[in-house]
């Protein structure tokens, strides 16, 4: 396998075209397992990069100094952004909310409740007296993808 550096004057283009390259690499040298690890290392460690308070803060400052936004000398953009707003509701006092909630609560705990009783019956169906009508209701359809867990120890 051969290495290779990443550095800040690919563009998203050639960037497809390693990633591309380097599958069929790893595929081929069937180094799967290897890449599988190094690639969990390797997104552990740009989330932790970019989780860091120091980083987040000095970085949002020299973006600031440049305006609401930055070009990199490659082209990409930078920019200040609110993310993450949250509002807090409880200082509002408005009972109207609190009951809309309070309705709203019990109604996710009776639709949970009919899901699981859903999920348990017999794949021939169910026959329910609605009424005056007989329904034949039946489970949920399942589906799922196949795919790997990776845990970094």
């Amino acid at each position: 396998m051969y290495e290779i550096t990443i550095n800040s004057i690919l563009s998203k283009n050639q960037l497809q075209i390693m990633s591309e390259s380097m599958v069929q690499e790893i595929i081929d040298n069937n180094k799967l397992i290897d890449a599988a690890d190094t690639i969990m290392k390797m997104e552990y460690l740009i989330k932790s990069i970019k989780d860091n308070p120091d980083y987040k803060d000095s970085l949002v400052a020299e973006i600031g100094k440049h305006g609401k936004y930055m070009n990199t000398y490659t082209g990409n953009r930078l920019e200040l952004a609110e993310v993450g707003v949250k509002y807090d509701y409880s200082s509002c006092h408005d009972l109207e909310l609190k009951e809309m909630e309070k309705q709203l609560e019990i109604l996710e705990a009776k639709i949970k409740e009919r899901k699981d009783f859903l999920k348990k019956l017999p794949a021939q169906g169910l026959e329910i007296l609605r009424g005056d009508e007989l329904l034949k209701i039946y489970p949920p359809s399942k589906s799922s993808t196949s795919g790997y867990k990776a845990i970094l120890k």
